[in-house]
């Protein structure tokens, strides 16, 4: 293996690697790694506190969106049942956003299905 041992200690030395730059607060579930854009590879998914979510494909920001609400979970699968894959954006305020990747359209920002889904009191 590509390692080295200091005592008792193990280091890795790795190869390749990538910085991103995405700031804010996040909880644990607002981080995937999951094929949002239907391409068969996997995008890096990630949300903060303050609302902002910024989708990376390898070390690249290819997708953001902003002012979606305390992002606490991410999940990405085909939830519509149409052979597609969408992302689930669920806040702390107990919506629920349902992001589309649409091939046509060339913006940096996913397309979203507004509608938005809360608990009932």
């Amino acid at each position: 293996g590509n390692y080295t041992t200091v005592g008792m200690v193990r280091t890795l030395s790795f190869v390749q690697s990538f910085t991103f730059q995405f700031g804010g607060s996040m909880f644990q579930e607002a981080i995937t790694l999951a094929d949002f854009d239907n391409d068969g590879l996997n995008e890096l998914c990630i949300g903060n506190v303050a609302g902002d979510l910024a989708i990376f494909k390898g070390c690249e920001r290819k997708w953001s969106a902003a002012n979606l609400g305390m992002i606490t979970c991410l999940g990405v699968g085909d939830i519509k049942n149409v052979k597609k894959n969408s992302l689930v954006v669920i806040t702390g305020e107990g919506l629920c956003h349902v992001l589309d990747h649409d091939h046509t359209k060339t913006a940096d920002r996913p397309e979203t299905d507004r509608r938005q889904t809360g608990a009932k009191d």
